[in-house]
């Protein structure tokens, strides 16, 4: 910064503005002060020179009594003479009673036209006594008896005034001076140490107008504006934090968005390749179809064949049987496996039809097609059915299996082979979801009078979901036993089943306490209670 520059910023300054009304104040008073001590001085001397032209008028009138009554002019000029050399005197005259002048000094006419200080004292014939300090103070006699005989008119010289006058004006203008210098530097060096808490306090401020919100202002004293920097440090400190707050939630936001999109990313390529997995897994089904028909219509062919060949073949056994006695076939005496082998006729005919529904459902699933719904299902045959199921293929155990279906429900509108899978899916899920399958499952049905809905509820005291799974049960691919063999299309499979009945899936869980699955279906037509008589 140039020295032009610095003096402009000075300039605008607040130490500038108190400076100058300082100096003001201080040349002013100083002023004043010389004004009042030149005019006093002169006051005083001229006061004093007042009081020896009335003292040389005195004793020139007190002395030239006789040598005025006698008129003895060289007697009065000797005494003019002799007061010129002891007073500064520009003119002394003494004049008889007719005002004739019978000596003087200098000009007569010089009092009237000049400033110079001019005395005029009449002498007096009597006993006329003076004081000495009637002499010194000018005061007049103690009596006026007397006659009047002349005048003494004494003019002093003022030279002397108006020098010292000049003397002192320049005296007192140097001391004023020396002494505005002095204070005003003073001044100047008082108000730097004053305003320089002012100067830190802008600073302080422009620094954190600026932006920079770490400056601090040092506090210099516990005054004004020492408690002024500490609030402004508060207010910075407290702007500091709200701005590192923002800067936190703004990159907490930013982190949060960019995560966002990265999840909001990643579901959507799940989705699309979810969508690829149920795409080929259409494919699949579609072929697995005509794979598995081919193979269960021999086998249907087979069980009939077999079911005409036995029914042939009974008399003809039976017969021997009577003739010889009975016999063992397969291992087992033909006694017992008469109707054994009839029974396993039967079963693998029922298991034909029903792998040849599930493929025609999941054919039909897979190309979008509707599904074949009956009325008058009877949820617990459903439920019966579902169970011979599981008990054919040992899934459960009786042990640690309770049912409760009251008789009475109504009746539902459905696909009961789909319903009877996703009883079947439920079951198992509870089963497996029991620790080293130790614990309960509890099947129960219910009627909901005020949703008019049947309900049928497994509830297990395994292991639980934990929420973060809980939420996701219902999509595609999502298993908590994926590594067990599990495919997660179960529940999925389970609740798009439910859904096409116009029904839902409810599930409660507790983690380390067990879980409740419910299955809502809307009822046909509410129960018709029997009374017995």
């Amino acid at each position: 910064m140039s020295f032009m520059q610095r003096l402009s910023t000075f300039r605008h300054s607040f130490r500038f503005r108190l400076l100058l009304q300082l100096a003001l104040l201080t040349a002013a008073t100083t002023a004043a002060f010389t004004l009042f001590y030149v005019s006093h001085e002169i006051s005083v001397y001229r006061s004093q020179l007042q009081r020896e032209a009335q003292l040389l008028a005195d004793q020139l009138a007190f002395n030239a009594k006789l040598p005025l009554f006698a008129e003895d002019r060289h007697a009065l000029t000797h005494l003019i003479e002799d007061a010129q050399q002891r007073f500064p005197v520009r003119m002394l005259s003494i004049a008889n009673n007719n005002g004739v002048i019978l000596a003087a000094v200098g000009d007569p006419q010089v009092g009237k036209e000049s400033d110079d200080i001019a005395l005029s004292v009449m002498v007096t014939a009597g006993d006329r006594e003076y004081a000495p300090e009637a002499l010194l103070l000018g005061k007049p006699p103690a009596s006026d008896e007397g006659q009047a005989i002349g005048r003494v008119s004494v003019v002093l010289e003022t030279s002397g005034l108006r020098t010292r006058i000049r003397n002192l004006v320049a005296v007192s203008v140097v001391i004023g001076l020396c002494f505005w210098l002095v204070v005003s530097t003073l001044g100047y060096l008082l108000l730097e140490r004053v305003t320089k808490s002012f100067n830190l306090l802008m600073e302080g401020v422009k620094e954190i107008e600026r932006g920079d919100l770490t400056t601090r202002i040092p506090v210099m004293s516990d005054d004004e504006p020492g408690r002024a920097a500490k609030a402004i440090n508060g207010l910075a400190e407290g702007l500091q934090r709200r701005e590192e707050e923002n800067l936190r939630l703004q990159q907490e936001r930013d982190s949060a968005l960019r995560l966002e999109v990265q999840t909001e990313k990643k579901q959507i390529m799940a989705r699309l390749i979810q969508t690829n997995k149920m795409t080929s897994l259409g494919l699949l089904a579609s072929c697995m179809s005509h794979e598995i028909n081919n193979p269960n219509a021999t086998i249907g062919l087979s069980t009939h064949y077999l079911s005409l060949a036995w029914r042939d073949a009974l008399p003809l056994l039976k017969r021997s049987a009577e003739e010889e006695g009975d016999f063992s076939l397969g291992g087992i005496p033909f006694s017992e496996s008469e109707h054994e082998v009839m029974g396993c006729v039967d079963k693998i005919h029922a298991n034909s039809k029903r792998i040849a529904q599930v493929v025609q459902d999941l054919r039909n699933y897979s190309l979008g097609m509707d599904s074949e719904f009956t009325p008058g299902i009877d949820v617990n045959a459903l439920v019966a059915s579902a169970l011979t199921i599981l008990r054919c293929y040992n899934r459960l155990s009786d042990s640690n299996l309770s049912v409760d279906t009251p008789p009475e429900l109504p009746r539902i509108t459905g696909n009961q082979q789909q319903l009877e899978q996703v009883v079947v899916n439920l079951l198992m899920n509870a089963q497996q979801a029991l620790p080293k399958g130790k614990g309960n499952v509890r099947l129960e049905t219910a009627y909901d009078e005020t949703a008019n809905q049947v309900t049928i509820s497994v509830v297990d005291d395994g292991e639980g979901i934990a929420e973060e799974v809980r939420s996701r049960l219902l999509e595609p691919f999502v298993s908590t036993r994926i590594s067990d063999g599990g495919s997660g299309l179960g529940l999925y499979i389970s609740n798009f089943i439910v859904s096409e009945h116009k029904g839902c899936l409810e599930f409660q869980s507790e983690v380390g306490k067990g879980t409740t699955v419910t299955i809502r279906l809307p009822a046909a037509s509410p129960p018709i209670f029997h009374l017995s008589s």
